[in-house]
């Protein structure tokens, strides 16, 4: 028998209620000067430390944050869960920026033909883009999108001063982050459980190249669907087992973070071939190869690892 989780009241604040709320200026500021206190503050403190029109009714500003925004103690009024959630977004510039990158070359090679690479941000995505092969991109996208490797949501704050190079490596650490909580069946937004598929190509033919079936390089891929919010997405299987304890090991045997990952250790780290075992269930058997190491995993549809060996392959191959 499951147990009943008490949810509170669901109508404490209805989300256009919510947002309606946050469109004022001083209401923001107070949010970011509750924020930067180290300790809450009586109302007059907080009322010296907020720059706004005396014509208006701070007492007013105030009462719309609190319960929801902003809590009242004894000790002062601070920042409540969702108050600084709220600031958090405004100063990573999720909500307030939009800046440009046009493609630049960065210091990292194409996984796929050891080329330079490229990467361009625009509406709050990172491009990874190879120089001279088309990467993960069919023949029928636009000129743009020639040599696309992969994109994914990187805050504006994260560009601030970075070099390119650095900018990409920032990217990459942040989203091996989530990837993590994804692979843990956790959504790296609201800590929702996922709903996660197994897909397997059915006529896959890549050899090295896009399978004209699927546009995969890969015979096995996941997506995944967040069961409360809009989050979803997708990639190799591999990614969704970096919380497998025999994955984590092999990784840091070989120098690889998976936390604090670097490109290069990654890019040593090579799916030497995929195996379907049964397609009804689904179960697939990979092979990963770092230097002279292999890791074969078995896993399930429920993407459970059943079965794990590991060896030396012979130098002769």
């Amino acid at each position: 028998m499951s147990e009943s989780i008490n949810r509170g009241d669901p109508a404490t604040l209805p989300p256009d209620e919510a947002f309606a709320v946050l469109g004022n200026e001083t209401r923001i500021r107070i949010l970011h000067v509750l924020a930067d206190a180290p300790e809450p503050l009586s109302f007059s403190d907080l009322y010296d430390r907020i720059d706004y029109d005396p014509s208006t009714n701070f007492s007013y500003h105030l009462k719309k944050l609190e319960g929801h925004f902003v809590r009242k103690t004894d000790e002062g009024y601070e920042l409540g869960q969702v108050g600084n959630r709220v600031v958090q977004a405004v100063l990573s510039g999720t909500m307030t920026e939009a800046p440009l990158l046009e493609r630049t070359r960065i210091d990292h090679r194409c996984e796929f033909c050891g080329a330079d690479t490229e990467i361009s941000y625009t509406k709050g995505y990172l491009g990874l883009y190879c120089t001279e092969c088309p990467g993960n991109a069919t023949d029928e996208v636009p000129e743009k999108f020639r040599g696309y490797l992969r994109a994914q949501p990187f805050p504006p704050a994260g560009l601030e001063g970075r070099s390119a190079t650095e900018i990409h490596q920032a990217a990459f650490t942040w989203g091996n982050l989530q990837r993590l909580s994804l692979a843990s069946d956790l959504c790296p937004i609201c800590s929702a459980q996922l709903e996660t598929t197994m897909d397997i190509c059915e006529t896959h033919d890549s050899d090295g190249d896009l399978c004209e079936t699927c546009d995969r390089r890969r015979l096995v891929s996941v997506t995944t669907r967040c069961t409360n919010c809009i989050i979803e997405g997708g990639g190799p299987l591999r990614t969704f087992l970096l919380a497998d304890t025999e994955v984590l090991a092999f990784l840091t045997t070989h120098g690889i973070n998976p936390l604090a990952p670097s490109t290069e250790p990654w890019a040593k780290l090579e799916t030497r071939s995929e195996e379907i075992v049964s397609r009804e269930p689904a179960v697939v058997r990979l092979t990963f190869v770092v230097d002279a190491d292999t890791l074969t995993l078995t896993v399930d549809s429920d993407l459970s690892v059943v079965d794990v060996t590991r060896s030396e392959i012979s130098t002769s191959e």
